[in-house]
């Protein structure tokens, strides 16, 4: 399908998953290439109103935020292709809502995709929010969360810092994680009821 077309400015200001807030860096350019060695799918999916779009956007610069580039982008009852990360390198994607073909609001993750697996970045709208999460879907009747996975968009800082992004995961495993039959999860009661249509390929 042809990818949904952001415009010429995308916002990617976040709250700590709770978003409500724009600013304008400057406009992605043009989708990207399949990368050219080991690599890693992929999947965006989306809940929002059925007059917004969403996409996954991804910078070339992973740690300044940097050099925005489109990934993919789906509409709310077509959930868009595949797309292809580079494994083994960092990567920096945001979760972006359109709302009246102008950025509402966005949610920004950092990790290092593995060659081979499958991910799932799935965003929804809250109010005039948004929130979302990162899972490795590689196994898609049981998703587990990506080990090295930080946040890093907060209130005021749109691009936190690696180092600090991560010694904030650090201190939130410590009083939110858990474990469940050996595994790590993000909250031990979670399970994978109402995910089967968001991780279909």
């Amino acid at each position: 399908m042809n990818p949904v077309a952001l415009p010429a400015a995308i916002a990617l200001p976040a709250a700590l998953l709770l978003l409500a807030g724009c600013a304008a860096p400057p406009a992605p350019a043009a989708a990207a290439p399949l990368p050219a060695g080991p690599g890693a799918r992929l999947l965006l999916r989306g809940a929002v109103a059925s007059e917004d779009r969403y996409a996954a956007v991804a910078y070339s610069d992973a740690l300044a935020c940097q050099g925005p580039r489109q990934l993919a982008a789906g509409l709310p009852q077509k959930a868009p292709e595949p797309a292809w990360l580079s494994a083994g390198t960092l990567a920096t994607l945001d979760f972006v809502i359109l709302r009246n073909d102008k950025p509402s609001c966005s949610v920004r993750w950092s990790f290092t995709p593995r060659a081979g697996r499958t991910y799932l970045l799935q965003g929804l709208a809250l109010g005039s929010g948004c929130s979302a999460r990162l899972v490795d879907a590689s196994q898609p009747d049981r998703p587990q969360p990506v080990a090295d996975a930080v946040l890093r968009s907060v209130p005021g800082q749109p691009c936190l810092p690696l180092a600090q992004a991560r010694a904030n995961a650090a201190a939130s495993a410590t009083i939110q994680g858990g474990q469940q039959d050996g595994e790590a999860v993000l909250n031990p009661r979670a399970t994978t009821q109402g995910l089967e249509w968001l991780i279909r390929p």
